[in-house]
């Protein structure tokens, strides 16, 4: 029945109507109560209790309770995919890497969409052309930060293809993304357009530059743990590869040292390095690293005359 109702006498009258062959139950349970004659759910609830327990289980009773809402009936969750993963095979295998843009952006906007729906960015993705005897040829992308617009990932997509040349043809196409984060809800006020543009700008030529170069090959500094200047920064790859990692803060401090120290001259009382310096602070003395190798310094900081 279609019918809908909150009234539990309705609702008896409602399931005392339905057809057995709508219940969930097993084809032999199915089979053995269709086996006396009975052809509706209120054929059998007019039978004791006791004796349908008997014969058909204590399963079976807890099932019909359940269909009466007597008893608690708990759901399975439903578990969201923790990845992204679509496949298409094509009829007539591809020749050239500019036809495969198509079928491209049709799995993007599945993903996307996929995105959008779960409120997520993907900090990478990679795709996989199948091609004959098995054999795949893998084109992974990294983003300059987490997204989930299609547009943006079309554009990378494309830009790593143009340096691709097919040694055979592509049977099927395969899209992968995994590792999500939840998207930054972040609302641009009048005064931070400028801003935001330029953020964008750079994400462009850091996306376009992760899809053209090999990886490692681009990175950027971020701060360590360690109180040793030359200690206290890394390298870090892509966002896409890393996470999340904390930039280098803002302090008196350089964000990266050279591999040695350059010699300054010291005549009357003044510094010289291609030039005067004149000292603005220090001395800030470091001395750590006892259990290792000693480090005991003192660091100013100068600005030079030009």
């Amino acid at each position: 029945s279609e019918r809908q109702t909150l009234d539990q006498r309705q609702l008896d009258k409602v399931l005392a109507t339905l057809p057995l062959h709508r219940l969930d139950l097993a084809p032999t349970t199915l089979k053995r109560l269709h086996k006396p004659g009975f052809t509706v759910l209120g054929d059998i609830l007019a039978l004791p209790r006791p004796a349908l327990g008997k014969r058909f289980g204590s399963d079976f009773l807890v099932y019909l309770e359940q269909l009466l809402g007597t008893v608690p009936d708990p759901q399975v969750a439903i578990e969201p995919e923790s990845g992204f993963r679509r496949q298409l095979d094509f009829l007539d295998p591809i020749h050239r890497s500019e036809t495969l843009l198509v079928a491209m952006q049709r799995l993007l906007h599945e993903l996307s969409q996929f995105l959008e729906s779960r409120q997520l960015d993907c900090p990478a993705f990679s795709w996989q052309l199948l091609q004959q005897d098995q054999r795949a040829i893998a084109l992974p992308i990294r983003l300059s930060r987490p997204r989930h617009d299609r547009e943006t990932m079309l554009a990378l997509t494309r830009t790593r293809l143009e340096s691709l040349k097919l040694d055979a043809p592509v049977e099927g196409l395969v899209l992968n993304s995994e590792n999500f984060i939840a998207s930054e809800q972040i609302s641009d006020t009048l005064f931070e357009e400028r801003r935001g543009q330029q953020q964008q700008s750079m994400d462009e030529l850091l996306n376009t530059l992760y899809a053209r170069l090999e990886p490692g090959q681009v990175y950027r500094l971020a701060s360590q743990d360690e109180h040793v200047p030359e200690l206290a920064w890394r390298r870090v790859s892509a966002p896409g590869d890393t996470g999340r990692v904390a930039p280098l803060p803002i302090c008196s401090r350089p964000g990266w040292l050279l591999k040695r120290p350059l010699a300054i001259s010291h005549r009357n009382d003044t510094l010289y390095w291609h030039g005067k310096l004149k000292l603005m602070l220090g001395p800030e003395r470091i001395e750590t690293r006892w259990w290792e190798q000693a480090v005991k310094r003192d660091y100013f900081i100068a600005r030079h005359e030009n």
